[in-house]
């Protein structure tokens, strides 16, 4: 029985983070939309603010790798 929770448990886990991953990827690609469709910025400018958030993120001591799967 204790080892029918613990999976259940893990799989319980792993959907939680799965869906919160998920959540923070339509949240990014909404704000993308409306930066895309109100701004009057290129979208050279809007690149160059992608490379500068990934900086800020790098030097905040975030892993590249996890910030630009979510950009």
């Amino acid at each position: 029985m204790n080892d029918l929770f613990s999976i259940a448990k893990n799989r319980m886990y792993k959907n939680k983070l799965m869906e919160s991953k998920q959540i923070r990827h339509k949240i990014i690609l909404g704000l993308q939309e409306i930066l895309y469709t109100r701004s009057h910025e290129t979208g050279d400018h809007i690149e160059r603010l992608k490379r500068l958030s990934l900086a800020f993120a790098k030097s905040l001591g975030y892993a590249l790798e996890s910030v630009e799967m979510r950009i």
